[in-house]
């Protein structure tokens, strides 16, 4: 990821690759970010208004693509944990049960079923 640029002085000093052995220079109205095409670094295309300094696309605004980052990170840690606690209480669950019936198991299950289901109609 390139530096925030925040300020149209710092995008006018933006260079990107070099096309006919020239770096090309920023493009006003265009988003600032340099997107990977054909092998070098280009302006993107899309048409600024977002970010710091309105300089970023709605695609390429740091903020933006921040945020959306750190929810996406959230909800993966979120799924995570959750795999992580089934997985542990399945592990504690099947050492616990080791070497008991499972006839025995089935029993048990089913008198807990059916207590949990008589106090839920009541």
């Amino acid at each position: 990821m390139m530096d925030i640029i925040e300020s149209l002085d710092e995008a006018k000093k933006q260079m990107y690759g070099r096309v006919f052995g020239k770096n090309t220079p920023y493009k006003p109205g265009k988003c600032v970010y340099g997107v990977f095409k054909d092998y070098r670094t280009e302006q993107c295309s899309h048409k600024n208004g977002k970010g710091p300094g309105g300089l970023y696309c709605g695609i390429h605004d740091p903020i933006a693509r921040k945020k959306k980052d750190d929810e996406r990170y959230a909800k993966y840690t979120e799924q995570l944990n959750a795999q992580t606690a089934a997985r542990n209480f399945a592990n504690a669950a099947s050492s616990v049960c080791r070497g008991v019936d499972t006839a025995k198991l089935q029993e048990l299950g089913h008198g807990w079923l059916k207590k949990y289901l008589e106090e839920k109609g009541k």
